[in-house]
């Protein structure tokens, strides 16, 4: 106890003070200020859950914390509204930019740095964003992108089958021509 107040301290390679209470609600708020829609959690909350799916997608992959990541969603967000894949590849462009010259990043409540010990971790989220940014996902740049070859990128991107499973081969002369698979909608009757 400091002056009658309970003090939980953060278990890490030092004991640090915690305070997961206002942590949520600097997180929540920002959600609220910050996303242009209300629906399905909001916006911000989407793209922070999304970039975290990415981050664990490979086993392999030694990433930061989600809190971290978390906190550059907070400072890098980009909001499009009603274009959740497009909110999504502005802030990971955003945080790819950030994180190849400035990789402190600090705790939006305490001001502490949160980074310190993690710049393997930063390094890795950087180098897997600007491969991806470029070579995965570049496809979004092209004007002519199909919906189609958009679902592929973020399919290889995410490494799930989720968006593969929305694309069928369209019987053409060209190999790669694809169509979106319409959504069975089992609320409609015949």
């Amino acid at each position: 106890m400091h002056d009658g107040e309970v003090i939980q301290e953060l278990a890490s390679s030092k004991w640090e003070e915690s305070d997961p209470q206002s942590i949520t609600s600097w997180y929540n708020e920002a959600v609220i200020d910050k996303s242009p829609d209300t629906n399905n959690g909001r916006q911000m909350r989407r793209v922070t859950r999304l970039g975290k799916y990415f981050m664990n997608s490979r086993s392999s992959w030694n990433m930061p914390s989600g809190f971290i990541f978390s906190v550059l969603v907070d400072e890098l967000y980009v909001k499009t509204l009603d274009r959740d894949d497009e909110s999504l590849y502005q802030t990971l462009k955003a945080i790819r930019d950030r994180l190849s010259w400035n990789k402190n990043v600090y705790n939006p409540v305490s001001g502490s740095l949160i980074s310190e010990g993690k710049e393997a971790q930063l390094t890795k989220l950087y180098d897997e964003l600007d491969f991806h940014l470029k070579n995965t996902l570049n496809v979004l740049e092209d004007s002519s992108c199909s919906q189609a070859e958009a679902l592929k990128a973020w399919s290889k991107f995410f490494k799930d089958d989720f968006f593969k499973d929305k694309i069928v081969r369209v019987a053409t002369v060209a190999d790669d021509e694809y169509e979106i698979k319409e959504t069975q909608k089992p609320w409609l009757k015949s």
